[in-house]
C-alpha cells in the first residue's frame, strides 16, 4: 500500500487534489484494498476517487461509469449486492450511450451485474444476463482471456447454485473445455 500512498502524494503536490490523475491513484489504492478484504480503506480511496471525477467529468461521461462499475463491485463484495445492482445499471446505461450496447466495457458491467444477481439469488436473471455477458465478451477478446474466466467462473456459480442435474453438466463441462484451459495459459505466460 506505501507504494500507492507515495504515488498519491507526488501525483497531489504535482496536479493538485482535484485532478482526475489523482482519481486514478485513489481508484488504484481502492482496488488494492478491496482484494485482500480490507473494505473500510477501500471504501475511502473510491468514496475519494469518485468526487473528483463527479468534478472533473460531465454527467455521463465514461470515467463516471468507471467509478460506478468500480463502486458497485466493492459493494457487491461487501455483501451489500442490493445495494450494486442500481449502480450497475447506471453504469450499464452510461456505457450504453457512450461506448455502445457492443463495447467489452459494457459486457465487463453486464457480466459483474449478472454475478450481483447470482449473490441475490436472482438465478434465472443471473443466467441470461451472465450469458448475453459471455458471448459479448467472447466475441471481442475470445474465449481465452482472463476477462472472460471471471465471467465463466460466475455463470458456473449460477449453474450449481441452481441445482438443476443438467446445469450442473453444463458447468462441469464449461470448468473442464474452458476455465482449466484459461488459467494453465495464464499461468504458462
Amino acid at each position: 500500500h506505501k507504494i500507492f500512498e507515495r504515488a498519491l502524494h507526488i501525483r497531489t503536490d504535482m496536479l493538485g487534489p482535484d485532478n482526475p490523475a489523482v482519481a486514478e491513484v485513489h481508484q488504484a489504492i481502492a482496488d488494492n484494498y478491496r482484494l485482500p478484504g480490507s473494505f473500510k480503506q477501500a471504501m475511502a480511496a473510491e468514496t475519494e476517487a469518485m468526487r473528483i471525477r463527479t468534478g472533473a467529468y460531465p454527467e455521463g461521461s465514461v470515467f463516471l461509469a468507471h467509478s460506478l462499475h468500480s463502486r458497485a463491485n466493492l459493494l457487491r463484495d461487501m455483501n451489500k449486492a442490493s445495494e450494486a445492482i442500481s449502480i450497475y445499471k447506471d453504469a450499464m446505461t452510461i456505457h450504453e450511450a457512450v461506448t455502445g450496447k457492443e463495447s467489452l466495457q459494457y459486457y465487463q458491467v453486464l457480466g459483474d451485474y449478472g454475478d450481483c444477481l447470482r449473490v441475490e439469488k436472482k438465478l434465472e436473471e443471473a443466467d441470461s444476463t451472465l450469458q448475453q455477458a459471455l458471448h459479448g465478451i467472447q466475441a471481442i477478446v475470445g474465449k481465452a482471456h482472463i476477462i472472460n474466466a471471471d465471467h465463466l467462473r460466475a455463470y458456473v456459480m449460477v449453474c450449481i447454485d441452481s441445482n438443476d442435474p443438467e446445469k450442473h453438466s453444463v458447468a462441469l463441462a464449461m470448468l473442464d473445455q474452458t476455465i482449466m484451459p484459461i488459467c494453465l495459459e495464464v499461468f504458462n505466460e
